[in-house]
């Protein structure tokens, strides 16, 4: 219950979260409404490919771990045989 109200949030919080740089801030200002909706739509475009490395890299972290506990769990079992 607790992971399913976290992606909620998750998903829910993130239209929310554009955020720019100063200078990105002002030029956005500057240009106007509809090209300051195509700059926020580069900079998420940028942030895609840095965190799916991100993710990828800890997903196979996470599975890596996972196989190593498993087989801890059976050395710790068979030690007795």
């Amino acid at each position: 219950m607790k992971r399913v109200r976290l992606i909620l949030m998750l998903l829910l919080l993130t239209q929310w979260a554009v955020a720019q740089c100063s200078i990105c801030t002002k030029t956005a200002e500057q240009l106007g409404e509809e090209p300051a909706k195509s700059l926020n739509s580069g900079i998420v475009y940028l942030m895609i490919m840095p965190l799916a490395i991100m993710g990828f890299i800890g997903y196979r972290w996470w599975k890596k771990e996972k196989e190593v506990m498993a087989d801890e769990g059976t050395k710790f079992f068979n030690r007795g045989s």
